[in-house]
């Protein structure tokens, strides 16, 4: 094909694919010639009519090679369709080739080939098979009618279901040219089945029934209550008779006929009998045995159980009879059938012993042992291993010890004197062995005895021979509940053990593996601690040790080197603590060092302690000082009691380097330097002592030492802490403020005069010399200072009487002075420096930025000193809106600057340039006419700096502000 040339399919079945129509690329040049693959299909009208099948095999072709591709023409209507394939490649002179594509989709006529089923009753399904089925839109059935479920499978198969009221005829296909296609054959119409009687109406399995009716020919199924029968006769097209199915659901149901024409159904009671057992075979048997059920009704089976125990392994053979196996734990009773329709019982008896468990597993000689099981007969015997590997009796065996148990379950007996660890085993009344345990039955080691102690008391570490029997093996041994670390065993009957620390009187237990055996022992009487182990005389005293007697005794060593009791005596002060373990009292008047020692009732000493107990002196007592206060130097006379060879004293911490001793309740003492208020601390070797002591201020300092009534001062210094007066030479102060124990600060007060500043404390008091200063007159005078809001900004106006050395006037404002601070805006020079009539002065602010602001003055004098004024708070001006409109321009600017106004009458046109500061930079008035004017500023000339500005205009009375930029 050359390129641009136009390749035309077949008519194709609109909605259906063609075959692929195969299409060559062959390189005749003399050059490889390569094509950009995939290809793809372009300029299609509409989309999605053809599609590429298969891509070429090669992208690259060498001379006289070539490759292929395949298109299918896929129309989903009718009419015309187009599309193009370009394909790219690397021939210079031929550049892309076209192929351009066309065909058109059709609506052919449906073809039925066949149809199946080829009868069947209203609502069947059909399947026609044949061509061109894929634009079906209908299908009829005889006479006529439509079939309301129409599926198109693919273009040679549909499904529809055969439409109500449809007779035997043909089918005929519609497609969406709406042009028809009928079948060569009839469909058949089948007529759906009737039920007109049934006889009877209910009954059990296996009951006949008669159903009477119309077209029960072409019979398909029959079931009752959601069973299919099996065993039915077509006596003919209006006859059936059907036997009732097993698994039919009892009680009231449906009789269901399906024909090939439908079905047709009527209500059917399912009745089950109860059922009957007329023997069992045999009637007796052990566990596992197969018993055989004969009777009747005994279909529809749902349990057997042997005296309640339910049978696994069951076997119904028919409605009359039933195989059983007698379960595991089966027991002699009533064997119960049931099913569906009711029970059945007959009494069976099982044989034969069985043991499901025992009761303790292990335990010595004598201990009672209950076995749990079945068919234990009424004289059965319990028998345990013994020595020689036979079985000996129990000792006392009951059958059924618990009436509430079922008969034959439960049997008891005592272990006997020579069973060992082995199997148990049950006999029948005969002495028969019927049965033995699984698991073993362990025989522990007879309960040991303790006969006696050798010795029967002593103090830790004592060893102590213990005499008994089934001794052998201890686990191990305490002394009243303390475990001892070192025991062994000598024989069978005999051990020997050490008495551990901190075991008291009390129960020696020895435990073996066959239980406890306990006896008394008697810990000696000991010492183990004291707390504290040193004190004055009254100091309590906590003795901790072992055997303690009710009425012990604590005894202290004498001044003669005997003992003394002490006062306040408790035993067993702590009920926490063990009986015999605790004894307190108080150091005794007479008492000093040396060991402290216990007596029994009797009042005789039956312990020392090894260490002493330090009795100390008694603490110092300090009931005055003399002065109670005073300067660093000060000599303080100390009075009380136990005041002898003082270790230290010291003065609110700082140590006292000169002190001395009286007498015993006497000291003297000089107040160091560097002493402060607080207490004064004896130290002897029987405790500490204090009382307050205030050492007397000093003032190093006052800044400033003059100045005006009201001039704050500090005052430095030294225990300037509890002060009680502050006094300007005599005049005393208010309020003041501690910064720390060495600083104070205070205002002059008013009616001050020059003369000592004193500060006095509880320790005494200290001076320097304030001098007051007298004020100067005010260098101004200022008479008035007003504000007013206007168009041009708020102008703010003052007076003097008289100035003094006035230099300048600074102009300062605030937005809020509760919350951020005044600001300079601007500054006026006085007029006359000095004067004593009255001068006035102006200043305007042209850029007020909230609604209200507050103004103050601040007047500073030649030589920089300066005063504030009041503070006032003005109002911005409310300014109606201008008719006239301006714009200014360019904005930043470098030289000149143009105002463009539109006035609505002609006029005088005042522009003004201000600083940001207020201060005027530039001002000139213009002409205009009504209408759009526009003038320079000639600023070119003007010494701008860059910067901020503020450009105001005045015209018939409105004023504009605007901000502008110098570059």
């Amino acid at each position: 094909m050359n390129s641009g040339s136009t390749y035309t399919f077949a008519p194709q079945n609109a909605n259906t694919t063609s075959s692929p129509t195969t299409f060559y690329i062959k390189n005749v040049g003399s050059e490889p010639l390569v094509i950009s693959t995939p290809l793809a299909i372009t300029s299609e009208n509409p989309a999605g009519q053809f599609e590429i099948v298969t891509q070429p095999t090669a992208s690259t072709l060498q001379p006289n090679e070539q490759t292929s591709f395949r298109v299918a023409f896929k129309p989903n209507a009718i009419f015309t369709k187009t599309a193009s394939i370009v394909i790219a490649n690397n021939d210079s002179d031929e550049g892309n080739f076209a192929v351009n594509l066309s065909g058109n989709g059709v609506i052919l006529p449906a073809v039925i080939d066949s149809f199946t089923p080829t009868s069947g009753g209203i609502g069947t399904t059909v399947d026609i098979y044949g061509s061109n089925l894929i634009n079906t839109t209908e299908v009829l059935f005889n006479p006529s009618l439509k079939s309301s479920t129409l599926t198109i499978v693919n273009d040679s198969r549909i499904t529809v279901k055969v439409p109500s009221g449809a007779v035997t005829g043909k089918i005929t296909v519609k497609v969406s040219s709406n042009e028809t296609t009928s079948s060569a054959n009839d469909f058949t119409i089948i007529p759906a089945p009737t039920i007109s009687s049934i006889d009877p109406t209910s009954g059990p399995i296996g009951t006949v029934v008669t159903v009477n009716g119309t077209n029960l020919d072409n019979f398909q199924s029959i079931s009752i209550n959601g069973q299919v029968a099996s065993e039915y006769t077509l006596e003919s097209k209006t006859k059936i008779t059907v036997k009732v199915p097993s698994g039919a659901a009892n009680g009231a149901g449906k009789l269901v006929v399906t024909t090939l024409g439908g079905s047709a159904q009527t209500d059917f009671t399912v009745v089950v009998p109860s059922p009957i057992i007329t023997s069992i075979s045999p009637s007796s048997g052990p566990i596992g045995a197969e018993v055989t059920i004969l009777g009747s009704n005994l279909n529809g089976l749902q349990s057997i159980t042997f005296n309640g125990t339910i049978a696994t392994e069951v076997m119904a053979i028919n409605s009359n009879e039933v195989r059983v196996i007698v379960p595991t734990n089966a027991s002699t009773g009533p064997l119960v059938v049931t099913t569906a329709g009711g029970s059945a019982q007959v009494n069976f008896t099982v044989l034969g012993a069985s043991i499901t468990s025992i009761t303790p597993d292990r335990g010595p000689v004598g201990t009672l042992v209950t076995v749990t099981g079945s068919n234990f007969s009424a004289n059965a015997g319990l028998l345990f291993t013994d020595q020689f590997g036979n079985y000996t009796y129990a000792d006392d065996i009951v059958v059924n010890p618990d009436p509430s148990k079922p008969a034959g379950t439960v049997i008891s007996g005592y272990v006997p004197v020579n069973a060992v660890t082995g199997k148990i085993a049950i006999d029948d009344d005969e002495g028969n062995i019927v049965e033995e345990s699984v698991t073993l039955f362990t025989v522990t080691p007879p309960a040991p005895t303790i006969t006696s102690l050798s010795p029967s008391s002593g103090p830790v570490g004592t060893i102590v021979r213990i005499t008994g029997t089934n001794l052998s093996n201890p686990t191990s041994i305490t002394f009243n509940g303390t475990t001892a670390l070192e025991f062994g065993e000598i024989d069978a009957n005999n051990l020997q053990v050490k008495v551990p620390a901190g075991a008291t009187s009390g129960p020696l237990v020895v435990t073996t593996a066959g239980g406890e055996a306990s006896i008394t022992y008697s810990v000696a009487t000991s010492i183990t601690s004291f707390t504290p182990d040193r004190g004055p005389v009254g100091t309590l005293v906590t003795v901790t040790g072992t055997d303690f007697s009710a009425n012990a005794g604590l005894m202290f060593t004498d001044q003669f080197g005997n003992y003394t009791y002490a006062d306040d005596i408790v035993v067993n002060p702590d009920p926490t603590k063990p009986e015999g373990t605790v004894i307190t009292g108080y150091v005794p008047v007479n008492a000093v060092t040396g060991k402290i020692a216990i007596d029994n009732d009797e009042g005789v000493i039956v312990v020392e302690s090894t260490s002493l107990f330090t009795v100390l002196p008694p603490a110092p007592t300090i009931t005055s000082l003399s002065p109670s206060s005073g300067p660093v130097g000060t000599i303080v006379r100390i009075t009380g009691t136990n005041l002898s060879n003082p270790t230290s004293i010291t003065f609110n911490g700082t140590t006292a380097l000169e002190f001395g001793e009286i007498d015993a309740n006497n000291l003297q003492v000089k107040v160091p330097a560097g002493a402060t208020s607080g207490p004064l601390v004896v130290t002897t070797a029987g405790g500490e002592a204090q009382a307050m002591f205030y050492v007397g201020p000093t003032i190093t300092s006052l800044s400033p030492n003059s100045g005006l009534v009201g001039t704050k001062v500090t005052v430095k210094g030294s225990n300037l802490k509890d002060i009680t007066a502050i006094a300007f030479n005599g005049t005393a102060v208010s309020t003041f403020e501690n910064l720390d124990a060495n600083t104070i600060t205070m205002n002059v007060p008013t009616g001050a005069t020059s003369g000592p500043m004193t500060v006095t404390t509880l320790g005494g008091e200290a001076s320097a010399p304030f001098t007051v200063l007298e004020p100067e007159p005010l260098p101004v005078e200022l008479m008035d200072f007003a504000g007013k809001g206007t168009s041009k900004g708020i102008i703010l106006t003052w007076k003097t009487a008289s100035e003094k050395d006035n230099a300048y006037f600074e102009v300062q404002t605030s937005a809020n002075p509760t919350k951020e601070g005044f600001v300079t805006i601007g500054r006026v020079d006085s007029k006359v420096t000095n004067s004593s009539v009255v001068q006035s002065y102006e200043f305007i602010n042209r850029t007020p930025k909230a609604p209200v602001t507050y103004y103050r003055l601040k007047q500073v004098d030649l030589d920089g000193a300066s005063e504030l004024s009041k503070v006032i708070a003005v109002n911005k001006a409310v300014t109606e809106p201008s008719n006239a409109q301006v714009k200014v321009y360019p904005n930043p600017f470098v030289q000149n600057l143009n105002v463009e106004v539109d006035a609505a009458k002609a006029g005088e046109l005042t522009v003004v340039l201000y600083y940001v500061t207020g201060k005027k930079a530039f001002e000139q008035t213009f002409t205009v006419e009504s209408g759009v004017s526009t003038v320079e500023l000639p600023l070119n000339n003007s010494s701008l700096s860059s910067g901020i500005y503020i450009l105001t205009t005045e015209l018939n009375g409105q004023v504009t502000t605007a901000r502008v930029i110098k570059q």
